[in-house]
């Protein structure tokens, strides 16, 4: 009963960005309409999840530095519970995480504090000292990594579960022939041995 309250709970009190945020909520197609990464101008985005505990403590403070901003960059936010393709072009992996796309369409991780001091600070000189990264391409694997590492492993498990069904049936008929065995006289095992 308690988990069911602590999940009814967090269910309805996910953080999103309000109506008047000016943090642009994107979605595939305003990412393609806005010219994001082919255009004159650098965004910062946020990739998160509103279920995340951890991206709820981001939002706000993402929220309060859009409004504080005072560069050219856009400040935009991509949901990946819905935008999952954009995501995965994106190869999010954990959330929150914050990607700056210069104006020459390249990425930026951003990996410091998450404060709005840190942000600002990001925006106005470090990001040209971070790792460049090159866009993305919209090729889609049918396997990524993570989904190869996974079947890899399955594949192993499976195969040791069959190993040690193996040995216990070998076991088995061993034991049970040796008590066969063990139930019939030997007369050779009682005569004497001859020097």
């Amino acid at each position: 009963m308690y988990i069911l309250i602590l999940l009814i709970v967090q269910a309805y009190s996910k953080h999103s960005f309000s109506e008047n945020t000016k943090v642009k909520s994107l979605n595939q197609s305003e990412f393609e309409q806005f010219n994001i990464g082919r255009d004159n101008h650098s965004w910062f985005i946020l990739f998160y999840r509103p279920s995340c505990p951890h991206c709820q403590k981001v939002i706000p403070i993402w929220d309060s530095f859009a409004e504080y901003n005072q560069t050219q960059s856009k400040i935009g936010a991509v949901n990946c519970e819905v935008e999952k393709s954009l995501c995965k072009l994106f190869s999010i992996d954990a959330v929150p995480t914050m990607i700056l796309i210069s104006e020459g369409g390249n990425l930026h991780h951003y990996s410091g504090n998450r404060t709005k001091e840190s942000f600002v600070q990001f925006l106005d000189k470090n990001w040209q000292n971070n790792e460049i990264e090159t866009p993305p391409k919209d090729d889609f694997q049918i396997f990524d990594t993570t989904t190869i590492f996974i079947l890899l492993l399955l594949v192993l498990a499976g195969f040791l579960i069959w190993i040690y069904f193996q040995e216990k049936y070998e076991y088995s008929s061993i034991s049970s022939q040796a008590n066969q065995s063990s139930i019939i006289e030997m007369p050779e095992i009682n005569k004497p041995i001859e020097i």
